[in-house]
């Protein structure tokens, strides 16, 4: 696995909800569907995910913080058709096994988003699809300005 350069905070990921910060996701999911969630975190939308799905289907949560696994696995280990394993967006070992691939907020954080796309694809069956929700930072804007001090934080950032 990459080395990992991002935490994220799992008080933060663990008020999300599929409903409310994956809607597009949620519009799109029906029972029976095998799902692969990347970057699951601490798992909060994969079990809205594995609600929608079903008992009749499958959801598997990924990610490469084993921190953040062990609290998914804790809040949300005792549904079925849910399971939790270390793992990474560019190092998937999966061919046409999911109906659906999804990462949330995820390609901004990965040095080779591209791969992680390809490798997103390679897991999902012939003619099913893959839903990326991420942010475009460059088009980030402010009303009124921020102070000089942050925009060029903001800059280094983008840089």
């Amino acid at each position: 696995m990459n080395a990992q350069f991002h935490q994220s905070d799992p008080r933060i990921l663990g008020r999300r909800t599929l409903e409310q910060d994956h809607r597009v996701l949620a519009a799109r999911l029906a029972p029976g569907l095998s799902v692969l969630d990347i970057s699951c975190g601490t798992g909060a939308i994969t079990a809205g995910i594995a609600r929608a799905v079903g008992s009749q289907g499958f959801v598997l949560g990924l990610d490469r913080d084993a921190g953040l696994l062990d609290i998914a696995r804790r809040e949300h280990g005792h549904n079925q058709n849910l399971r939790f394993e270390l793992g990474d967006a560019t190092s998937l070992a999966i061919d046409d096994k999911f109906d659906v691939v999804t990462a949330a907020r995820t390609l901004q954080w990965i040095s080779d988003p591209g791969l992680a796309i390809a490798c997103m694809a390679q897991a999902t069956k012939p003619s099913r699809y893959i839903m990326v929700l991420d942010y475009n930072h460059a088009a980030s804007q402010w009303d009124p300005d921020p102070p000089l001090p942050f925009r060029a934080f903001y800059q280094a950032f983008l840089d």
